[in-house]
């Protein structure tokens, strides 16, 4: 440290010079685990070099340093910062992922789910955490944005993520198309969940899929698929199940 601080005053270095000393120090502190030190030699690198090479990098880590102290509002503004400079910087794909996280970690659910969204149709190479993906998507249903959730799915899909999280987003994605009565693309999604093996999902499916086929006016094959459940008297879907029972009787 005591090295780049020197460089970093130097009258007689260049602005490059005296812009990496007082990067160096930033990094050489972070790992000491000095983050007040550290965010104090970025603060003082954009104060002294505004147009500097080192600027996105001060600004992630200040963002970094924000949401290390729970102000993530003040992180996701910084991120948002960073990538509106520097759009094309290999620390804004991060930096657009950490905004939307720290969006929703300061309760801006809404404005959390509209930068999850832009980063998952808009940029599918950017690593985004499976469940926050599954949340977007229940969140847009939520929102009755339907078709936007469905595309939502679609694209966690396309990632070919785990069995676990692939028979969630083929349930989600069935359900939310069901919501649209787009009977007979839920159909295949049910359908497709039921060739999975041990889901734990498999009397949901069926129940959606005889709904399905009801209202495509299939009503031999919604019976059938109603009789394949298997449920114990206490099971929350059995209710449901005689009702759709009963509707089949009265169809």
């Amino acid at each position: 440290v005591p090295v780049y601080v020197r460089l970093a005053g130097e009258k007689r270095a260049t602005t490059e010079q005296r812009e990496y000393g007082w990067n160096q120090q930033a990094v050489c502190y972070y790992y000491l685990r000095q983050y007040a030190n550290m965010r104090k030699c970025y603060e003082q690198l954009l104060a002294d070099f505004p147009q500097g090479a080192s600027v996105p990098e001060a600004l992630y880590w200040l963002a970094w340093h924000e949401s290390a102290e729970r102000r993530f509002g003040k992180a996701a503004t910084l991120y948002q910062n960073l990538v509106e400079r520097f759009p094309e910087h290999a620390l804004a794909v991060k930096a657009r992922y950490r905004r939307a996280v720290s969006l929703y970690q300061d309760g801006q659910l809404d404005a959390a789910a509209a930068a999850l969204l832009e980063i998952v149709t808009q940029h599918p190479k950017t690593a985004v955490d499976t469940q926050e993906i599954l949340w977007l998507g229940q969140h847009l249903r939520k929102a009755k944005r339907l078709a936007e959730a469905d595309a939502v799915y679609e694209a966690l899909l396309a990632r070919q993520p785990e069995q676990k999280v692939r028979v969630l987003a083929l349930y989600c994605q069935a359900e939310a198309r069901q919501e649209q009565k787009n009977w007979k693309e839920a159909l295949d999604k049910y359908q497709r969940l039921l060739v999975e093996k041990e889901t734990g999902l498999e009397n949901p499916a069926r129940l959606g899929a005889s709904i399905c086929l009801r209202e495509l006016g299939s009503l031999a094959e919604a019976r059938t698929m109603l009789g394949g459940m298997q449920l114990a008297p206490d099971d929350p879907l059995a209710l449901r199940c005689l009702f759709e029972q009963g509707l089949l009787d009265l169809a």
